[in-house]
């Protein structure tokens, strides 16, 4: 990651239309204090460069995005939406949401996202919450009854209508592998169900744009150090 961002041969303007690029980074548990800050600097340093004159549509695919902390993050998701951009915000629990940024900014970054997956979780907060999102929905309850008297057998039918939750906390704890529930905006669907199946694709080899050797990153380090030393 050094090696790429640190070389003049890399133009760290992601929506320039002459030149588009996609960056990728992944993280690793072994060295996610190391990276997650780089990770949380250059997405700062690149949501600054956009303009009402951005013709490039552009998107920010944050898969475990618990494991790192932007700054500011929860106003992104409104405002770079007028510039053509988007994001997707993945993370196993909002309780991590709500760890990392706290509570009300996690109710902010939530409330930004028009379109919400819920998968199975067995999250004790999120049980209290997840139901809340989709509401509750008249439903019709038909009990009978049956007596007998001297005068022979009674029979009743009763039917009842009564609000009750659109999917309760053992609907959510069931859900299978890739099954999720979900609310949209500006869709033809308010709410759906559905589930995805498995995306199976041919994995072709990242290409090389020229070949770097080990050695030319150890020295590309050195000169980084050295030019930090240099400093006055």
């Amino acid at each position: 990651m050094c090696y790429v961002l640190s070389g003049n041969d890399f133009d760290f303007n992601l929506i320039d239309p002459e030149c588009p690029k996609l960056v990728v980074v992944s993280n690793a548990y072994q060295i996610e204090n190391l990276i997650s800050p780089v990770i949380s600097l250059m997405l700062s340093i690149s949501s600054r460069r956009f303009t009402l004159a951005n013709k490039v549509p552009f998107f920010y695919f944050l898969d475990e995005a618990t494991t790192f902390r932007i700054a500011d993050f929860e106003k992104l998701p409104s405002v770079l939406r007028e510039y053509l951009c988007s994001f997707v915000f993945l993370t196993q629990s909002a309780a991590k949401i709500e760890k990392i940024y706290g509570k009300y900014d996690r109710s902010s970054i939530e409330s930004n996202f028009g379109n919400q997956f819920f998968g199975r979780t067995k999250d004790i907060e999120a049980l209290k919450s997840y139901p809340l999102v989709f509401g509750k929905e008249e439903r019709q309850r038909v009990s009978k009854t049956t007596g007998s008297s001297r005068g022979g057998e009674n029979r009743s039918r009763t039917v009842s209508t009564q609000k009750e939750e659109i999917y309760d906390t053992n609907f959510f704890t069931s859900l299978k592998s890739g099954e999720f529930v979900g609310s949209a905006a500006h869709s033809n669907m308010r709410n759906f169900h559905l589930r995805f199946e498995m995306y199976e694709d041919k994995e072709d080899p990242l290409p090389i744009v020229h070949p770097v050797l080990a050695s030319d990153i150890e020295e590309n380090y050195q000169q980084i150090i050295r030019d930090i030393q240099g400093i006055e």
